[in-house]
């Protein structure tokens, strides 16, 4: 398993941690999660999971990202390691908009 963290100010004074996590659970998965928090808004600002599979010659990801503002996506893709051009993609995303 590999941890790493990293903490920043940006623009407005925001200052925010930002972590990473990555682990491989058997020969053939691997798995990253991503994630910010704002210590100036006091929430999270995002979360990304992805889990990667191979598949013989193949390799297949599944990725999902949460914003701040609640919209996510989705993402599907499988792509052949030998000639990457060769690949299927499925993304769905949301549109979710909060209330002022």
């Amino acid at each position: 398993a590999r941890w790493e963290a990293t903490s920043s100010i940006g623009l407005a004074g925001n200052q925010m941690v930002t972590a990473n996590f990555s682990f491989q659970p058997t020969q053939m998965w691997n798995v990253r999660w991503s994630t910010g928090y704002s210590f100036t808004e006091k929430e999270f600002t995002d979360h990304m999971l992805v889990f990667t599979r191979q598949l013989h010659d193949w390799d297949a990801n599944f990725d999902f990202v949460k914003a701040q503002n609640g919209n996510f996506s989705f993402q599907f893709r499988v792509s052949l390691r030998a000639n990457p051009d060769i690949k299927f993609d499925y993304h769905q995303r949301s549109n979710i908009r909060q209330q002022p």
